[in-house]
């Protein structure tokens, strides 16, 4: 969902619709403008209980070049390593 629609929409009544009907009507769709099943972006839940589940996943796609002539994949790797070092911060701090 649009997240600048959410409130026009009806906030988390209507999230808790695009859950159940994702693929009915263009106001769940994904950012990406396609049907988004709940199972791709939510975990830790049971049946079809959406609405509690504990982990919510998210997906950034980087560009990586094929060709290792030059350096296409380096704002990817760049990212990658600034990411592995902010996951491993959060658990360091969140363990203390």
């Amino acid at each position: 969902m649009d997240p600048d629609n959410y409130d026009d929409y009806g906030g988390v009544e209507h999230a808790e619709y695009c859950f159940q009907h994702y693929t009915s009507t263009e106001t769940c769709f994904s950012a990406f403008k396609a049907p988004l099943e709940p199972t791709v972006a939510l975990g830790g839940f049971s049946r079809n209980n959406y609405s509690e589940a504990s982990a919510f996943v998210i997906t950034y796609p980087v560009n990586n070049a094929i060709m290792k002539v030059g350096d296409e994949n380096g704002k990817a790797i760049a990212w990658e390593k600034a990411f592995i070092q902010l996951a491993k911060l959060i658990c360091t701090e969140s363990s203390a």
